[in-house]
């Protein structure tokens, strides 16, 4: 098959051609699985750290945090076996501030309408999550429309 052209990229940048000696790179994704180990080879990537999704009681002192009131223990429980980020479940609480943009604020104090608010958001973004490959291949098709857009540039200015 065509080579990837972005993996080819970073992979020039990581070997390059000058020594990048005190150069710390940090890379970030929720997806370790699908990282290429091309660059997992020594000398590119020496050190990684994964850092486990959180536990249900951490989405909860999360949502605690972001919210001011308590998630529940079914649904932390849940995003916890989902393997949701913290990322995710402050993603979770836009979706459901989102759905009380019209009356212009949440009632709070209506803990049955916040938790079934709370649930349709959780509901919609699991529904909408992409698979680990899913979100490889979105990746990877926005980074070659943007190698594809700078070349069309580089052409039209030469």
């Amino acid at each position: 098959g065509m080579a990837n052209p972005v993996l080819s990229e970073i992979l020039s940048v990581l070997d390059g051609l000058r020594p990048m000696n005190g150069v710390v790179s940090i890379w970030t994704t929720n997806y370790p699985e699908i990282i290429d180990k091309a660059v997992l080879r020594p000398g590119r990537m020496d050190r990684m750290f994964l850092f486990p999704a959180p536990a249900a009681e951490d989405l909860k002192r999360l949502w605690a945090r972001i919210s001011g009131t308590d998630l529940p223990d079914e649904m932390s429980k849940d995003m916890a076996e989902h393997k949701m980020s913290f990322a995710e479940a402050k993603e979770v609480y836009r979706l459901m501030a989102l759905s009380f943009l019209e009356k212009g604020k949440i009632p709070w104090e209506d803990q049955e309408t916040v938790c079934k608010a709370v649930t349709a958001a959780y509901a919609d973004f699991l529904l909408h999550r992409p698979s680990a490959e899913e979100a490889k291949k979105q990746f990877l098709a926005k980074a070659t429309a943007v190698e594809n857009e700078d070349h069309q540039t580089e052409t039209h200015q030469g």
